[in-house]
């Protein structure tokens, strides 16, 4: 893993041998999937907080060149079909997705339109990105707050420097956002909105999160394609 650019990796604490692992989603526990938009690379990730409040960060999707109807229905059908039986999902997404476009209807509207119900906070990037560093940085239990699965592969290529930022040039230092390679951020974005999103469930135990934020009663899905 690792990028050729010049650019300092956003995620300097990151370590494969500590923040890649095997992992198994719990069926008893709410599900999180948090989307970025756009035509030429949509994005999606799946993650769940453990009964300790870990983060464990389950699966990717990264679409090319495709409309956000036909990605949502993949992301639709790769949850039912690897995910199945989770009693609650929430959704979360890129706050620009409720922007209106040029072709009167937004990506959150395309997404309530296939039974997906977003959330999203708008925050400065650096918010972000500071509470994902700050989770690879924490031990609880002996492993690190937030662990991804092998299986995401372009999630952990960001991480180990793929996601960057700008290169220094003619020894000005580089812009404080990460590079917009086109790649590599939309997974890193993604990630980043669902963290900022569920915020202070990170780090609690199940039950004082259920008492918290009413996740005490998981319910059944009423579509089992959609989970809601």
């Amino acid at each position: 893993y690792g990028s050729t650019q010049a650019g300092k990796p956003v995620y300097t604490d990151f370590r494969e041998t500590l923040h890649v692992a095997p992992l198994r989603y719990n069926e008893y526990l709410p599900m999180f999937r948090s989307w970025d938009f756009g035509f030429r690379r949509p994005a999606c990730v799946w993650f769940q907080l453990d009964a300790v409040g870990n983060l464990n960060v389950l699966a990717e999707e990264l679409g090319h060149d495709e409309d956000l109807r036909v990605f949502a229905r993949r992301v639709l059908m790769k949850s039912q079909l690897q995910f199945s039986g989770v009693p609650q999902w929430q959704d979360f997404c890129d706050p620009a997705g409720s922007d209106q476009s040029d072709k009167g209807i937004t990506s959150v509207q395309i997404l309530i339109e296939a039974g997906v119900i977003p959330r999203y906070r708008e925050t400065k990037i650096e918010l972000g990105l500071d509470a994902i560093r700050k989770l690879m940085a924490t031990l609880t239990n002996g492993r690190p707050s937030i662990q991804v699965a092998p299986e995401c592969k372009v999630l952990i290529e960001g991480m180990a420097g793929g996601y960057h930022y700008p290169p220094e040039r003619d020894g000005k230092a580089s812009a404080e956002v990460p590079w917009k390679d086109g790649y590599y951020d939309h997974l890193q974005d993604a990630l980043r909105y669902g963290v900022i999103s569920i915020g202070a469930q990170v780090g609690l135990e199940y039950e004082r999160r259920a008492k918290r934020f009413a996740l005490a009663e998981p319910r059944r899905p009423r579509n089992m394609v959609t989970g809601y």
